[in-house]
């Protein structure tokens, strides 16, 4: 029961754990049946759900709206003493109970330090027509321990249609493209002492200015991820787990909101990888 596991580690661990992803439960009646290999033999033997899964998943959600709400309120309060000052909180979850949750987090992290709502595209479904949308996200809320979060910006390759723009190559053969737009007198002084400013003799027009494709860093990603898939059956990284999460998608979390050498914390192990 992580509960108790988690009280237990208060003791040395209160704000010390700088990330935390958790992957809950999302609904009634998850079976907590598995396979688990033992022995050098490929022999594997079945692991039933035990009493305290039962207890703290089936059972308690099973009582109603009210339970499941209780059950996640006791464990992130005990998750934001764990969490360090600067420490982050990526609460996994899907259209069940991602109202629940949310409000649940703005009442314990406050709602100033609600971040986000990440849509995470998970799958491409294609089927016969349906008598209604098809569900193909899931929800990741953000919130923090406070306004002095930890948060690096990750940049994704540019795409083929992007590049395209830099349709222009300078005498380097370098790739470049001549944007119009307002720049600050003190930005277009920075650009004209590198020679990518070029003023029109109409003094009403805005300058052009000259940016090179090899010195970008790429797009940052917004809120809307549709580039990371859940994981294949032929996978290498697949395990069997029917909850198993992409290692891009803890990869994306985990260079985001932490540094090398913080301590990353998975209470529910629900992610499977």
């Amino acid at each position: 029961d992580n509960k108790l596991v988690m009280a237990s580690l208060l003791k040395d661990f209160r704000g010390k754990i700088d990330l935390i992803y958790i992957d809950p439960p999302f609904d009634v009646g998850a079976d907590f049946t598995m396979q688990v290999d033992i022995g050098g033999k490929n022999d594997s033997v079945e692991k039933d759900q035990s009493i305290l899964e039962m207890v703290a998943y089936r059972d308690m959600w099973g009582k109603g709206t009210d339970s499941y709400i209780h059950m996640m309120y006791e464990r992130l309060l005990l998750m934001k003493e764990l969490l360090s000052y600067n420490g982050s909180i990526y609460i996994h979850c899907d259209w069940r109970v991602n109202f629940l949750l949310r409000s649940v987090i703005e009442e314990i992290f406050g709602s100033e330090n609600f971040m986000c709502q990440i849509v995470w595209k998970r799958a491409n479904i294609r089927k016969a027509a349906s008598k209604k949308w098809l569900a193909v996200d899931d929800i990741l809320l953000v919130a923090t321990k406070s306004p002095n979060y930890i948060f690096n910006t990750i940049y994704l390759p540019y795409t083929d249609e992007y590049k395209k723009r830099f349709n222009q190559k300078d005498e380097n053969g370098w790739y470049y493209w001549i944007d119009i737009g307002t720049y600050s007198q003190e930005r277009l002084n920075l650009l004209k002492a590198e020679g990518r400013v070029r003023f029109p003799s109409d003094p009403s027009k805005h300058p052009r200015i000259k940016h090179y494709l090899h010195e970008g860093k790429g797009v940052q990603p917004d809120n809307v991820w549709t580039d990371i898939f859940q994981v294949n059956s032929q996978a290498k990284e697949d395990t069997g787990y029917d909850t198993q999460k992409p290692e891009a998608l803890l990869e994306r979390i985990i260079k985001a909101s932490s540094n090398e050498g913080d301590l990353v914390a998975d209470f529910f192990c629900g992610s499977g990888t």
